[in-house]
């Protein structure tokens, strides 16, 4: 349900663009956003954070995935293509009791026998 609606919007946003009101707009949340963000001391908040706002504001996730990046926790991937019988692994691979930060994955696409495995892997 969540994705039929977030369908929805996002072909609303496609039939009506933004237009430059709305993009001033957008590039002012962002900089609130990072502005926000630069009051998280902690590695843990942060990433609690990242947790909570998922993806209901995608300009603070813009930013934080951004701020977890530059701070060592995580990785961002976007835009990509795995081809022909290619095995990818985009993650993780965490040791006894160690804890793997968020990842963010965007705009992939996979074709022939290729198999991509997104998440993390505890031994």
């Amino acid at each position: 349900m969540i994705s039929e609606v977030r369908s929805f919007v996002d072909n609303l946003i496609e039939l009506f663009p933004p237009g430059p009101k709305q993009e001033l707009l957008r590039q002012r949340e962002k900089e609130l956003g990072g502005v926000e963000i630069e009051e998280v001391k902690e590695s843990e908040e942060l990433v609690l954070l990242r947790r909570v706002v998922g993806w209901t504001d995608q300009a603070l996730q813009g930013t934080l995935d951004g701020t977890s990046v530059s701070r060592g926790l995580g990785h961002v991937v976007e835009n990509f293509e795995v081809g022909g019988s290619a095995r990818v692994h985009i993650g993780d691979r965490n040791g006894p009791g160690q804890e793997s930060e968020g990842h963010t994955v965007k705009g992939f696409s996979v074709s022939g026998t290729s198999a991509v495995h997104i998440g993390n892997v505890d031994s």
